[in-house]
C-alpha cells in the first residue's frame, strides 16, 4: 500500500500593524484587535483613551527593524496628539522608532528599556528614537521613569545594535516634552559626535500648577551622547541630582538651553538644580547656553566635581555662555572645576553672582588659565586654584574678569589660596585684567582682598599676582587690593601688583592698594608699572604693608596630598577622579562600593585651606581693620595643625 506523507513547514507569522482594541495586558489577546498579540516584526498603534501595560517579568519585543529612524514606527500613536498610554513593567525591547503619546507613560521600577537595531541593514547606522507626541505644543506628553534605590530601572541596548537615538522631543512649532527619571542607569543612548544627543527636550508651555521639563536623579549615564535641554522657557524644571555621568561621546555631556530667559514662576514642587553630580568626559561636561541662568532662578548649583579627561587644544570643565548669573535666590557653593588646556584659552567659566568653597585646578605646564569670571557682579569668597603640573612657562592659575555686559561690574575675590605646584613652579598672574577681555571703562571693578598666594621659587621670570596686562585702565578699576599674603619659600622676585602697560598708571588706580603681607619676595619692587610712575601716590603704594613669616601649616597640602593620606598609591589626578568617581557613582546607585573618606568634597576643601592658616601673632592684626591677613583664618594656638 502506497502512503502519502504530507510535510508541512511552519512558516513565520508575516509581520502585522496591530492596533489596541481597549485597555489591557500586552500578552492578552482582548487586548488586541484581530486577537492577535504583537511580536518581534509586528509594530504598534495605540488607540486613545487605551492603557497597554507590559506586565512584570514579561518580554516584548517589537518592530520591525527598518533601515534607520525614519523607517516604520515600532509604536506609536492613533494620532498626533492621541491620548493612548504605555506601562512597563517588565522588559521593553523596540525594534524601530517610539512615538509617544501627549499623555504620561510610565517605566515601572525594575524594568528594563532595551534599544535594538540588530536586525537592521546597517545596525550602527539605525539609531530609534523615542519621541515625544506627534504634533506641537503638546504639554501633557510625559516618560515618567521612576525606579528606587533597589530597584533600578535600566536602559540599554541590544548585543550587535548601534546606540539608540535616544529621547527626542518632536520637532516641530511649539514643541514639548517631559521626561522625568529617578533610579535608572543608562548605557549608550544617543548617537556618537559632537552633534549627538541622547536627551532632547524642549519644555514650552511651563506653568505653575504642574512641574513640566527634565528630571535625572539617583542615576548613572555612561557612554552616551549629551543632554541637551532646549529653550528653557519659563516656569520649567530642570534637576539633576546625585548624578555620575561618565564616558560622554558627544561634545559636552549636559547643555542647558539656547538663549531663552528663565522666569520665577516655577511649580511648585519644581526645581532648577544642579547638585552632587559628577561629569568626567574628554569634551566640555557642562554647557549653560547664554541668557539661561537668571539671578531671578533659584538656581541650586553645588557639591559637583566637573573634570576633562583628556588634554587638547582647550578643553574646560565648565562653560557658562553670555550673561549667566546664580543670584541672590540661587546658590553656587562646593564646585570643583578641573580643566585640561594646551592653549592659552581660559579653562571653565562658572556663573557670575555669588559663589563659594569655589576649586579650580588646570592641568597644564605651561601657561594655564584656570577660569573665566562671568562679566556679571560677582563675588567669589573661599576658593583654592591649583596648576597640578609643573613647569615655568606663562601665566597660571588665573581668574580673568570677562569684558563688561551691560554696563559696569564689580568682581570680588576674597578668601581665596593659590597653592603651590608640586616642585614650586611660575605661580604667574593669579588675577589678571587684560586688553583682551577688557577695555578701559568696559573693564569690572575689581576688590582682591584676604586671599594667600604661592608666589613661585623660580627667579627667572616675573612672579606676580594681580596684573592689569596691556590695558588703559582707569581710576577704580582696582577698588581695594588688601590684607592678602604673597609667600615663596625663597628669596626671589615677585609684584603683588603689576602694571604691565607702557603708558603711566592711571591716576586713582592705587588708592586702595595697601595692608599686604608679603614674605620672600626681596629682588623687585612689590608694586611695579614699566613707566615707573604711581600718579596718585608719591611712593609706592603698600606703605602699610608689612614683612615676614606667616609660619603657614603646611603650605604642600594639595588636593593630591589629601588623597595620599589615605592611598599612598595616589599619585596623579587621573588617579584622584577615580577615587571621587567612585563615591558619586556610589551616591547615584549604591551598587559599588566607595572609600568614605574620599566621599566629600567638603573634607579635602577644608584640609588643602587648613595648611594655610598663619601661625605668627602678627599676622592676626595686620588688616587694615585690625582682623587677619591672608584667605585662611589663623591658627592661635601654636603646634596645632588645623583639620
Amino acid at each position: 500500500m502506497r502512503v502519502l506523507i504530507l510535510l508541512c513547514c511552519v512558516l513565520p507569522a508575516q509581520a502585522a500593524a496591530i492596533s489596541s482594541a481597549q485597555s489591557g495586558v500586552w500578552g492578552n489577546t482582548a487586548t488586541w484587535t484581530g486577537g492577535v498579540i504583537p511580536g518581534n516584526g509586528d509594530t504598534v498603534t495605540i488607540g486613545n483613551g487605551h492603557t497597554i501595560t507590559i506586565s512584570s517579568g514579561t518580554t516584548v519585543t517589537v518592530g520591525s527593524s527598518p533601515a534607520d529612524d525614519s523607517g516604520t514606527k515600532a509604536i506609536q500613536c492613533a494620532s498626533g496628539s492621541g491620548t493612548g498610554v504605555l506601562v512597563v513593567s517588565g522588559t521593553l525591547i523596540f525594534r524601530g522608532p517610539v512615538m509617544q503619546c501627549a499623555s504620561a507613560w510610565a517605566i515601572s521600577p525594575g524594568a528594563t528599556i532595551t534599544h535594538d537595531s540588530s536586525l537592521a541593514a546597517t545596525p550602527a547606522t539605525a539609531n530609534y528614537k523615542w519621541r515625544f507626541t506627534g504634533a506641537a505644543a503638546q504639554t501633557s506628553a510625559y516618560l515618567n521613569a521612576i525606579g528606587t534605590a533597589s530597584n533600578r530601572i535600566t536602559f540599554n541596548v541590544a548585543a550587535g545594535s548601534g546606540n539608540a537615538g535616544g529621547f527626542d522631543s518632536y520637532n516641530g512649532s511649539g514643541t514639548d516634552g517631559n521626561l522625568f527619571l529617578e533610579y535608572v542607569d543608562v548605557s549608550k543612548w544617543g548617537v556618537a559626535g559632537a552633534a549627538g544627543k541622547w536627551v532632547t527636550i524642549y519644555p514650552f508651555n511651563c506653568s505653575t500648577s504642574v512641574v513640566r521639563g527634565f528630571i535625572l536623579r539617583n542615576s548613572t549615564v555612561d557612554s552616551s551622547a549629551e543632554i541637551a535641554l532646549q529653550n528653557i522657557f519659563g516656569s520649567c524644571t530642570f534637576d539633576f541630582y546625585n548624578v555620575a555621568i561618565t564616558n560622554p561621546t558627544a561634545a559636552r555631556a549636559i547643555g542647558i538651553g539656547t538663549g531663552n530667559a528663565v522666569n520665577t514662576n516655577l511649580a511648585a514642587n519644581g526645581r532648577r538644580r544642579i547638585e552632587n553630580v559628577f561629569v568626567e568626559g574628554a569634551g566640555v561636561n557642562v554647557t549653560a547656553h547664554a541668557t539661561t541662568l537668571w539671578s531671578d532662578l533659584g538656581f541650586q548649583f553645588s557639591g559637583n566635581y566637573f573634570r576633562s579627561s583628556t588634554a587638547a587644544s582647550s578643553i574646560p570643565a565648565f562653560v557658562c555662555g553670555g550673561r549667566c548669573v546664580v543670584g541672590a535666590s540661587g546658590r553656587s557653593d562646593l564646585n570643583w572645576y578641573e580643566s585640561r588646556d594646551a592653549t592659552q584659552a581660559s579653562g571653565s567659566r562658572p556663573p557670575g553672582g555669588a559663589s563659594s568653597r569655589l576649586m579650580i585646578v588646570m592641568a597644564d605646564a605651561s601657561n594655564g588659565h584656570n577660569a573665566t569670571i562671568m562679566p556679571e557682579d560677582s563675588t567669589i569668597d573661599g576658593w583654592f586654584a591649583w596648576n597640578s603640573l609643573d613647569g615655568d612657562n606663562g601665566d597660571d592659575n588665573m581668574l580673568i574678569p570677562g569684558s563688561t555686559a551691560g554696563g559696569n561690574r564689580t568682581l570680588v575675590i576674597k578668601n581665596g589660596v593659590v597653592l603651590k605646584r608640586p616642585s614650586g613652579g611660575d605661580v604667574g598672574t593669579v588675577m589678571d585684567l587684560n586688553s583682551s577681555t577688557c577695555t578701559g571703562a568696559n573693564c569690572p571693578a575689581v576688590t582682591f582682598d584676604k586671599n594667600t598666594w604661592f608666589v613661585g621659587d623660580f627667579t627667572t621670570t616675573s612672579q606676580l599676582s594681580v596684573t592689569l596686562e596691556s590695558t588703559n585702565g582707569y581710576a577704580g578699576i582696582v577698588a581695594s587690593v588688601r590684607d592678602n599674603i604673597a609667600h615663596r619659600t625663597t628669596s626671589g622676585i615677585g609684584q603683588v601688583v603689576k602694571w604691565t602697560s607702557g603708558a603711566s598708571v592711571v591716576n586713582g588706580v592705587f588708592v586702595n592698594v595697601d595692608y599686604n603681607w608679603t614674605h620672600n619676595i626681596t629682588s623687585s619692587p612689590k608694586y611695579y608699572s614699566k613707566a615707573g610712575a604711581f600718579a596718585e601716590y608719591n611712593a609706592t603704594p603698600g606703605a602699610n604693608d608689612q614683612s615676614g613669616d606667616p609660619l603657614f601649616v603646611e603650605v604642600t597640602r594639595t588636593p593630591l596630598t589629601y588623597a595620599q593620606r589615605w592611598d599612598a598609591s595616589v599619585t596623579t589626578m587621573e588617579g584622584l577622579g577615580a577615587k571621587f568617581k567612585a563615591c558619586y557613582q556610589y551616591r547615584a546607585n549604591g551598587a559599588t562600593s566607595c572609600d568614605p573618606r574620599f566621599f566629600d568634597l567638603a573634607d579635602m576643601y577644608n584640609w588643602v585651606r587648613a595648611g594655610w592658616r598663619t601661625r605668627n601673632p602678627a599676622t592676626w592684626t595686620a588688616a587694615h581693620d585690625g582682623t587677619h591677613v591672608g584667605g585662611v583664618a589663623p591658627t592661635k594656638e601654636f603646634g596645632v595643625l588645623a583639620q
